[in-house]
Order: structure tokens, then sequence, then C-alpha cells
């Protein structure tokens, strides 16, 4: 199967999963298709399917055994603010750009109950649960030239930003 990549459909808000929708079905395609195409989330819209599901790969070295699969994920708090460079997405392959993202994210779904995720599987978990909202790496694009020399770099260091990400 392939990802989708037309922005009109990637755009659609996804709705909830029901009880009765094939679930594990469709746990199994969005394994099958991140170990084909070798990435670290992917959501069902990317799939042409627009239901609240999705799945992360909290690491590139990660058993399928230990993928997080998310049943209608919301993001309930966010911590830590970060700029995540060189960020890719798998309908968007031509793409990598820095990103607004945060480090700490607590994700409230139908499987987990509330799940804390920091570093990589943040950024990651965040990606694909906008992806359910119709949203693109594109509408979180970091532009340095949004901060000025002497403003507080977003990563969170306390440094001015000509001191630190700045450079």
């Amino acid at each position: 199967m392939d990802i989708i990549k037309d922005i009109k459909t990637l755009r659609q808000i996804s709705s909830r999963v029901e009880q009765g929708d094939p679930v594990e079905s469709w746990k199994a395609l969005l394994i099958k298709e991140l170990r084909d195409h070798s990435g670290l989330g992917l959501s069902l819209i990317q799939v042409g399917i627009t239901k609240r599901m999705c799945i992360v790969k909290p690491g590139p070295h990660v058993a399928d055994n230990e993928l997080i699969v998310f049943v209608n994920p919301e993001i309930i708090a966010k911590d830590e603010r970060i700029v995540h460079p060189n960020e890719g997405c798998l309908s968007l392959p031509e793409l990598r750009i820095s990103t607004k993202r945060y480090n700490k994210i607590t994700v409230k779904d139908d499987v987990y109950g509330e799940l804390c995720l920091e570093g990589l599987s943040a950024v990651i978990a965040m990606h694909e649960i906008q992806h359910l909202d119709g949203m693109l790496i594109t509408d979180v694009e970091f532009k340095k030239n949004l901060i000025g020399r002497n403003d507080p770099c977003c990563c969170g260091s306390g440094k001015k930003y000509k001191k630190c990400c700045g450079k």
C-alpha cells in the first residue's frame, strides 16, 4: 500500500474509533506499513483511513512488540518547548524542516489511559496525533527569523538565542 501524499486528504480531521471498528486489522496494517517504509510513526489518515489511530516507534531499534499504538489519542499536557531539527514525514518525503515541538507530553487514549512521553517519543507522538487533526509538519515549522538574536532561546536552555541555537 502507498502512503497518502495528497494534501487535501491529509488535511481531513479523523473521526473517533468506535466499538466494532476493525482495530486489530488497522493495527496490523500500521505495523506493516511502518516497517515497509522504515518510519518512526504512522497514522491511519496516511493510509487513507480517517479514524483516530496511530502508531509510534519510540526509537530506531525497537521491536514490533514495543510499538505504541494509540486509539483516539489526545494530547492533554505539554512541557519544555523545543525546536526539533530535520523532522520528516512519510507523506511529505521530499521535505525536512525544523519544527516547534515539546520535549514532554501526556497523551490520553483508549488503550493506555494517560501516558507520559519524553524526547523523540514525544516528538513522534505529537507529529502523528497532529496528522489526525489534519495538521502537517509545515503547520509547526520553526522559522529562525521570527526570533531575535537577543531573545531567550526556544530550546529552553535559558541562554540568548544568539549564544545557543542561533550560532
